[in-house]
């Protein structure tokens, strides 16, 4: 085992050994969850500020009525971790008054603004959100079960690409196109089609890909739905070599 590797696994013991002895959670899944947040972020488990920003998120009560369980949990971790929680939840809660606006009836707005909090700058942000209405609306004429409250995460990586839009769309619909030859259209099939949008191989390598991962698993014989779980199949992908 090479060091870095070594300091990884160590740093990730530690880490959960604290949070467990801090913490109670009904979901034992956050334990390593959160543990490996701070772990590939070099960082050490900070149980006061944890604490601290629970309840920065518990006062944005509106804004994060729709982040619950889980995902709750994991962004009062990443919260924890910024150098000005406070400055950044307000950020973050103006993101959302900006997704708001557009889109009105969506109850995942919260996780969207934490995603474009984390991965684009502040000064594209209205630019980031306007492609996303565009791809959104343009995707929804053809397939009118598309729904924000589902697919609305993995829209916004495809508005932050730098793909014109027409061409995001295009893709989208190739690939669920093929995806359709395999599966019947469900949620999760649309949120595979909006994932594998965002390669860069041709739409058939990618829609092959995925088709193979999900019949290795079952020959594997080990379980995987047809629901939004298939949206992780076509991350899987980026890291398939076809031989």
């Amino acid at each position: 085992m090479n060091n870095r590797l070594q300091q990884i696994c160590e740093g990730f013991v530690d880490n959960g050994r604290v949070i467990r002895e801090n913490f109670v959670w009904n979901d034992t899944y956050l334990y390593p969850l959160i543990s490996m947040m701070y772990t590939l972020n070099n960082r050490k488990v900070n149980t006061i500020d944890l604490r601290d920003c629970k309840g920065l998120i518990i006062k944005e009560s509106t804004m994060l009525a729709g982040i619950r369980g889980m995902s709750n949990m994991a962004w009062t971790a990443r919260l924890a971790q910024y150098e000005h929680p406070r400055t950044s939840i307000d950020q973050i809660h103006d993101i959302y008054g900006m997704l708001r606006e557009e889109f009105k009836t969506c109850q995942n707005l919260a996780n969207v603004a934490f995603q474009l909090f984390e991965l684009c700058d502040r000064d594209c942000y209205e630019n980031v959100i306007q492609r996303t209405q565009n791809i959104y609306k343009m995707t929804k004429q053809s397939h009118p079960m598309l729904n924000s409250n589902d697919h609305l995460s993995y829209i916004v990586l495809l508005a932050l690409s730098d793909k014109e839009e027409e061409k995001i769309v295009e893709e989208i619909e190739q690939c669920l196109e093929l995806l359709m030859e395999q599966y019947s259209y469900t949620n999760g099939v649309q949120a595979l089609s909006l994932v594998l949008a965002l390669g860069q191989e041709s739409c058939e390598s990618r829609v092959w890909k995925s088709i193979a991962i999900y019949e290795e698993l079952l020959h594997r014989r080990l379980k995987i739905g047809k629901g939004l779980e298939l949206a992780s199949i076509g991350v899987a992908t980026f890291f398939l070599i076809r031989n």
